[in-house]
């Protein structure tokens, strides 16, 4: 908690700023009673401990969830009917302001995105195949064994499906299925890996700058 707001955020600097804003608003807002505003800033070293962070809190339990310009795409692009909660952290000051202002409108006109429509993610029963096995942690090597097919094969097919979710590197790639898979995009339904956010951690830690780049290169 941050000052007299619900604002759960572990840096203190961004926690005044985003109580100057709220003070800022509630002039401007006076009906709106702001106290009950309940906001989480989800802010790490890097996209992993945030991936974790996510994995721990219940989106149900906040108003608004200020986070990373890398997830707030990923929310943009493949999760619109939670557009009306997030919103980017990686703004100026004024910018943030507005946005939290615009956000609080539209909560009281209760608007939702659920209904607008963006281009649906998708993947074929072999992409599925190859997403199961590499959030199951299996090398390139291995996948070309299991499904009888060449190195180069499985990594063109790990590159279309990058592609696919936006991902220009093994570690946004592995962060964005794992974020989707938290908010149960439908996409992604039929997977049922033992790995949590947390308890894949220490792999991705000792394989990333190893090994991952060139089993997938």
């Amino acid at each position: 908690m941050v000052g007299e707001y619900q604002i759960t955020c572990d840096n203190t600097f961004i926690g005044i700023a985003l109580q100057n804003i709220l003070q800022q608003i509630k002039a401007e807002m006076p009906w709106r009673n702001l106290h009950l505003l309940r906001i989480q800033v989800v802010m790490a070293k890097n996209p992993v401990d945030e991936l974790a962070i996510f994995s721990d809190i219940d989106i149900n339990d906040y108003d608004i969830i200020l986070c990373s310009a890398f997830y707030y795409s990923i929310i943009i692009n493949f999760l619109p009917a939670l557009r009306n909660k997030f919103l980017c952290l990686d703004s100026d000051y004024e910018n943030l302001r507005r946005n939290i202002k615009n956000t609080l409108v539209s909560h009281d006109r209760k608007e939702s995105m659920a209904e607008c429509h963006f281009p649906a993610l998708t993947f074929t029963s072999g992409e599925m195949a190859f997403i199961t096995d590499y959030l199951s942690c299996l090398c390139a090597k291995k996948i070309a064994r299991k499904d009888n097919c060449g190195v180069k094969s499985v990594s063109n097919r790990k590159r279309l499906i990058m592609a696919k979710v936006n991902s220009q590197s093994t570690l946004q790639f592995w962060v964005t299925l794992k974020f989707l898979m938290i908010f149960d995009h439908p996409s992604l339904s039929l997977i049922n890996t033992q790995r949590t956010a947390r308890s894949t951690q220490r792999w991705l830690f000792e394989t990333l700058h190893y090994e991952v780049e060139h089993r997938f290169a």
